[in-house]
């Protein structure tokens, strides 16, 4: 688990990821967002728009038909960015 003060406490479950793990988001209060995957040469792979609840938030992320090896996550609101390394197998 990662702690960010915009973001709140941020874990990613599974990691490495298989065919979909789930983001859980801890947010201090409700914020519009945007989940990417990107290849680390920066090529987008998944945007997937979420909208977070002040508190507790789990959400899927499907990574079926994305090759093994490493990624970036990125969550995004307004021009707060978070980046965490993804491993899929």
């Amino acid at each position: 688990s990662v702690k960010d003060k915009f973001f709140g406490s941020v874990k990613v479950f599974p990691n490495p990821a298989s065919k979909q793990f789930f983001l859980t988001l801890d947010m201090p209060t409700p914020k519009a967002c945007r989940v990417f995957i990107k290849s680390m040469d920066g090529k987008t792979l998944v945007s997937q728009p979420l909208q977070a609840q002040a508190s507790w938030n789990a959400y899927p992320v499907s990574v079926a038909g994305i090759s093994s090896g490493i990624y970036l996550l990125q969550i995004q609101s307004g021009s707060e960015v978070m980046t965490q390394k993804l491993v899929i197998e």
